[in-house]
């Protein structure tokens, strides 16, 4: 009898120690990390996390996935062949037979845009980047010129095979503005405004699309519009003038749409909607919490390209490719045999972890808000500045303030955005920002974003 209560008593504890355990490590460990990992946020990222556990507030139009046309599938297969094309493929960043790596682009554009003027070595080189890689741009152009590029069509989901078109994209982008600016020191200025003006439409994209091609547009308005303004002041041309700046206006409201209030789930957006368009069951439903979209997105990433496998022929060329790239890039998906109370508690530890990654993004919403601001500043002051140069050439006064060249040069009067008032003019006769710092400094201290981006000094565009 005693040898049974022994028995009876140790199983018991033993069943108690189990639960102990099990709450420590399913409840008390979440719980405390969870804790401790809020503790150390602050005000923004802790609202960041509450908005993740309330419905989004997206339009409902978000949710809807425009299938790709026949059209743009073809564009897109042209792009993606006129990348495959180049010499270089597969090594963008080493040094291939001519020097044709994507750093010597890059070098090369810096240098064309920002000076010292081009040597003729220089300039030959860029020459020979544009001659030789003209199926690129041309490619890159066709798909700006697209309607429907800004619907998030070139977005591809995580995990999808031949994924992440941003170097083909800012490799194309780059070499169209190269030719753009070679055309105006050739003297075809009216040429080369038509060509940075179709660059600026690549900054056209749906505004639920990835967090890169967010950053490709912004970094694309800020290059074509600077671009734009170099040559108008070039430019003789008043019938070319007008058409660029139509075009401008006309695309005004279709970049640089912010979204960068809900930062954390620009990419999870984003990615769903692009697999939706692959057939990928997803539930858009912008009335369950984010964190809903949020674990729909996570599972996806070890999934999308297993499921790919299945809807493949065995024949399909694309089949090996999934089965090649699920085997070198991803661990093949084990699927969780846990009992459902565990994985239930489990969400503990997503939650933490959710918390953290969440706010991962936070600290440079701000900077990249800025960046984006900074590039609606240059992109109004740019179109005030080619109403300014028609203006000019049409023998009409300087104008003393933005509302002088309205209505018979702009349609509408565009406004500092970050003071919502009227562009003030310098002292040297160019319109300004006020900038980050929303300090008006007269025009005589210029911004410059390498001091940092939330740096002092104002936006300041040369008098045409």
């Amino acid at each position: 009898m005693s040898q049974k209560w022994l028995r009876t008593r140790t199983l018991k504890w033993i069943i108690v120690l189990l639960l102990a355990n099990f709450v420590l490590l399913f409840v008390v460990v979440p719980y405390c990390m969870r804790s401790y990992v809020r503790s150390r946020l602050s005000p923004n990222e802790l609202a960041v996390i509450e908005r993740a556990y309330k419905p989004p507030q997206f339009p409902a139009s978000w949710a809807q996935v425009e299938p790709l046309l026949p059209e743009m599938q073809t564009a897109l297969v042209a792009f993606d062949e006129a990348w495959k094309n180049r010499v270089n493929y597969g090594k963008p960043w080493g040094p291939t037979e001519g020097q044709r790596d994507l750093k010597s682009i890059s070098n090369t554009y810096a240098q064309i845009a920002t000076g010292p003027p081009l040597s003729d070595a220089d300039r030959v080189a860029a020459e020979t980047f544009v001659k030789q890689d003209a199926e690129l741009v041309t490619a890159t152009l066709a798909l700006a010129a697209r309607p429907d590029f800004e619907t998030g069509a070139l977005d591809a989901p995580a995990g999808a095979v031949g994924e992440g078109r941003f170097i083909p994209y800012n490799t194309g982008a780059k070499l169209a503005q190269m030719s753009a600016r070679l055309d105006a020191l050739n003297g075809e200025t009216s040429r080369g405004l038509a060509t940075a003006t179709s660059v600026l439409a690549l900054a056209r994209r749906h505004p639920a699309s990835s967090f890169f091609a967010q950053v490709f547009a912004i970094s694309e308005n800020l290059n074509a519009t600077r671009t734009i303004a170099d040559i108008a002041a070039q430019c003789d041309d008043p019938a070319a003038l007008r058409a660029t700046l139509a075009e401008m206006e006309r695309l005004d409201p279709q970049v640089n749409l912010p979204l960068w209030d809900a930062i954390e789930l620009i990419d999870v957006l984003g990615n769903l909607r692009a697999l939706k368009r692959e057939g990928y069951p997803v539930d858009l439903d912008f009335s369950k919490p984010a964190t809903y979209l949020i674990d729909q997105n996570n599972d996806s990433m070890e999934r999308f390209a297993e499921w790919k496998i299945e809807q493949l022929a065995p024949d399909d060329p694309l089949h090996a490719e999934y089965a090649k790239h699920l085997e070198t890039r991803y661990v093949a998906p084990r699927r969780s045999r846990l009992p459902k109370g565990f994985r239930f508690l489990g969400r503990f530890y997503n939650d933490a972890g959710r918390d953290i990654m969440m706010t991962v993004a936070v600290p440079d919403s701000q900077v990249a808000y800025t960046r984006q601001e900074v590039t609606a500043a240059r992109f109004h002051l740019t179109e005030l500045a080619l109403a300014e140069r028609i203006a000019k050439l049409e023998g009409a006064a300087a104008p003393t303030a933005p509302g002088d060249l309205v209505p018979k040069y702009l349609v509408t009067e565009p406004m500092d955005p970050f003071t919502s008032a009227s562009f003030p003019r310098s002292a040297t006769g160019g319109f300004y920002s006020l900038g980050p710092d929303k300090h008006d400094d007269q025009g005589a201290l210029t911004y410059d974003p390498t001091n940092g981006t939330l740096s002092a000094g104002d936006i300041v565009m040369r008098a045409p």
